[in-house]
């Protein structure tokens, strides 16, 4: 006896469930998805901690954000401590790797700004100025034990998502940095920690622990700018 064939009722009825079974399902997936990518920079974030203490032990300081002669914090590092470069690289970041002159993906050592995650320049590596020196201060390195509070003082985090823009007028997102609320009110948002992960970050503090910032906002809470972001809070040299 043959077997009656579907009729299209039928078949519209089935593809109609398994549409309505993929929009149940899909937001769960894409949340879990999420949270695996987030837990991977969470690792990546701790490691980079690792390498950062790593050099702040043998150096007696931590590394600059960017040095007189245009080291990356990343490059210092990547030479010495942590040589996988996907460690870098968060795989949230949908930048992550690409040069903003040549718009083409880089390895480490030849890419300039663009890492995804950013170290916090009021905090442990600041920026010198022209003579090699921390501005409003007399010294060069911020060393581990003039941190009073390493618990609540940022270390580094997620860098902005800002796009690419004319590279010509200088304007390229300073990714290898993060700014506290005072710096981003008056030099824009190129300095604002990302929010890639469900709209925040992931943030590596000073004692090495790595924080999700599921409110977004208390990371620029004026308030809080000396507990979270400014540092060493003591004198550099360690002396209390």
């Amino acid at each position: 006896m043959l077997r009656k064939a579907f009729t299209l009722v039928e078949l519209l009825v089935v593809i109609s469930i398994i549409a309505l079974l993929l929009a149940i399902l899909m937001p769960s997936l894409n949340k879990a998805r999420e949270n695996a990518k987030r837990a991977v920079c969470s690792s990546n974030q701790r490691q980079l901690g690792i390498g950062l203490t790593m050099y702040e032990q043998e150096c007696k300081a931590y590394p600059m954000s960017r040095d007189i002669t245009d080291t990356f914090w990343y490059r210092k590092i990547n030479k010495s401590y942590l040589k996988q470069e996907r460690v870098y690289f968060c795989p949230s970041d949908r930048y992550a790797g690409i040069d903003p002159v040549t718009r083409k993906k880089m390895h480490l050592e030849k890419l300039n700004y663009n890492v995804s995650y950013g170290v916090n320049e009021a905090g442990p590596c600041p920026y010198p100025d022209t003579k090699g020196k921390i501005p409003a201060s007399p010294y060069i390195w911020i060393k581990a034990m003039s941190i009073r509070h390493p618990a609540s003082l940022i270390m580094l985090g997620d860098s902005g998502d800002a796009p690419f823009v004319d590279y010509m007028w200088g304007m390229v997102p300073w990714r290898y940095v993060i700014r506290g609320p005072s710096s981003i009110e008056s030099a824009g948002d190129s300095y604002a920690v990302g929010r890639r992960h469900s709209r925040s970050a992931n943030i590596l503090y000073c004692d090495g622990h790595v924080a999700y910032a599921p409110k977004y906002n208390e990371l620029y809470r004026p308030e809080l700018e000396t507990q979270t972001w400014i540092g060493p809070q003591t004198d550099p040299l360690g002396r209390r």
